[in-house]
């Protein structure tokens, strides 16, 4: 055998077999190093949406639904009626249009006409708002007041009355929508007697500090949102000067206006409903598509 043919029936082959497995190896290491950065970029996305889900968004959504709750089965005390996300201005009323909000569905009497209330109410919350829901006992209580008889009986069983209020707790709602992540809900009533309003003060004062816990400690993964910033900044304005006024109790003291503060908890609810949802489906598209798409 010549050198010619030792070349090319032997030594030719081995170093193209060499090649070819130095170029696939090259190859192979530079699709598993992309990979490996698909994956990292993957975990990262992932953790990011996971951190602000159950640190910032949900945690605070579920507390702002207790709070809201909880607030619209407290009396408004009439001799310090304020201005709330439940009376908004007009101005605040067409920007709160653009969230996910319904419009509060009572009429009620005012220089004997009937008007629609304008108010707009977070999408899981009642069919109408705190303002109307109090207007409209406080006008069942005066039209039975006025038949009410000298009877003793009678006269004890509206006593007994006077000491228990009537309460909204809302009930889960069977919802086939599969793209609908936050379910509806209806209501049950219930009465109640005036301690348990006093615990279900104290427990709202609870909720809102935890709130405000939470703000504090994750502002740096709200985002740069001028409009969800200022509204959480003025909700965290609100919760500093609430305790001092013992804003939204029956031992309420002075208007929350007087100090430049209004209560925005219902806007914020909107808000963090829509970030929230917004969320969630980014993650589940997220681990969905897995990180080699």
């Amino acid at each position: 055998m010549d050198s010619n043919e030792v070349w090319t029936n032997i030594l030719i082959p081995l170093l193209l077999g060499q090649l070819c497995l130095y170029i696939k190896s090259i190859y192979d290491n530079n699709v598993s190093h992309k990979n490996e950065q698909k994956k990292i970029k993957f975990d990262e996305d992932l953790n990011n949406l996971r951190n602000i889900l159950q640190k910032l968004y949900w945690p605070v959504y579920i507390k702002l639904l207790c709070i809201y709750q909880l607030n619209y089965n407290i009396p408004i005390k009439n001799s310090y009626e304020y201005i709330s996300s439940d009376s908004d201005s007009d101005s605040d009323i067409e920007s709160f249009k653009k969230l996910p909000t319904k419009k509060c569905n009572h009429i009620y009497l005012k220089n004997n006409q009937r008007v629609h209330c304008k108010s707009r109410i977070p999408m899981n919350s009642n069919n109408i708002c705190k303002k109307c829901r109090w207007r409209t006992d406080e006008n069942s209580n005066k039209s039975s007041n006025s038949d009410i008889s000298n009877d003793s009986c009678e006269n004890n069983e509206i006593k007994m009355e006077e000491n228990t209020i009537e309460i909204s707790i809302p009930m889960p709602v069977n919802n086939n929508d599969n793209d609908n992540i936050i379910g509806e809900f209806e209501l049950k009533t219930i009465l109640i007697d005036k301690n348990t309003v006093k615990k279900m003060e104290h427990k709202l004062n609870d909720l809102y500090n935890e709130v405000l816990d939470v703000f504090e400690n994750n502002m740096c993964s709200i985002g740069c949102c001028d409009k969800i910033n200022t509204t959480i900044l003025l909700f965290i304005k609100y919760c500093k000067i609430r305790d001092v006024i013992n804003d939204g109790s029956l031992n309420q003291k002075y208007n929350p206006n007087y100090f430049g503060v209004t209560n925005n908890t219902n806007k914020l609810l909107s808000i963090i409903e829509k970030k929230a949802t917004h969320y969630q489906k980014e993650y589940n598209n997220l681990l969905e598509k897995g990180p080699f798409n």
